[in-house]
């Protein structure tokens, strides 16, 4: 399809529009901030700025959209059988996820640079905002750098890292309560750090599938911690602690399982 050729065929004004019953007009011209585009009939603005400004308004209630989004598509998916078998195949379907990765790609090609500069503007502020006001998005933030940061470049792989720990944020998020001490409490989160009882640095590994990297993350290695204490107790070991040792039997046991004996970890190549 032209896009182009198809706007010129548009009326030229606003009023001519108007008295055709139609609902776009195309000026040729740019609109206040720079995009040539289609416009509307009911207020003059042009469809790249109505389009910005509809992300810009989702943004700022991401957190009820969502939520609002996520329940509709779960009561939905319990109650229809259709629409379940639909999603299903979606999923399966390679080609559906490729038309979205194109749109996606046009989509950006198409963003100008006053276009980016605004988003990233307000995504930043966004963020900003929500990480002041939002204990979850600290943690999440928290653990996912700290997670990153532990790995190999490229070992994340675009992955969440609650698909790679085996738990959820608010699995963590109920643990660390449990653990709390007098006078923690999310509000001063920041106050007190997310401490792992056994170091970061005493674990062997480079890849979330390396069984050092559970064990460092696993749940009943996490605990809060007041901000001075921890500090105070950097990488100390409060008892022994053998990290697992990867050896490979034989070259050929590059992808077997690994089993942990005394000695370590046998199974999986270094």
């Amino acid at each position: 399809m032209d896009v182009a050729n198809d706007n010129e065929k548009l009326p030229r004004t606003r009023a001519e529009a108007k008295a055709l019953g139609g609902i776009h007009y195309y000026t040729g011209k740019p609109c206040k901030h720079g995009h040539i585009d289609v416009r509307y009939t009911t207020d003059g603005a042009c469809a790249e700025c109505a389009r910005i400004k509809g992300l810009r308004r989702y943004y700022e209630n991401w957190e009820e959209n969502k939520s609002k989004t996520r329940e509709y598509m779960n009561r939905r998916y319990a109650e229809d059988e259709a629409f379940r078998n639909a999603a299903k195949a979606k999923q399966k379907a390679p080609e559906i996820r490729e038309k979205k990765k194109e749109y996606y790609r046009a989509w950006r090609a198409a963003l100008t640079d006053e276009d980016r500069l605004q988003i990233r503007t307000y995504m930043r502020e966004y963020q900003r905002e929500l990480h002041r006001t939002s204990d979850r998005a600290r943690l999440n933030r928290s653990i996912y750098g700290g997670i990153y940061k532990s790995l190999s470049d490229g070992a994340k792989a675009g992955r969440k890292w609650e698909l790679l720990v085996g738990y959820t944020i608010d699995d963590l998020m109920a643990h660390l309560e449990k653990k709390f001490t007098p006078g923690m409490s999310w509000d001063n989160y920041g106050d007190w750090h997310i401490d792992h009882e056994v170091p970061k640095s005493a674990f062997n590994y480079e890849t979330p599938e390396h069984l050092d990297f559970k064990r460092c993350w696993a749940l009943n290695n996490l605990r809060p911690m007041w901000a001075k204490a921890n500090i105070s107790k950097g990488n100390r070991l409060s008892a022994p602690f053998q990290p697992s040792l990867l050896i490979a039997t034989n070259d050929n046991m590059i992808n077997s399982p690994q089993k942990e004996t005394t000695h370590g970890l046998i199974g999986q190549k270094i």
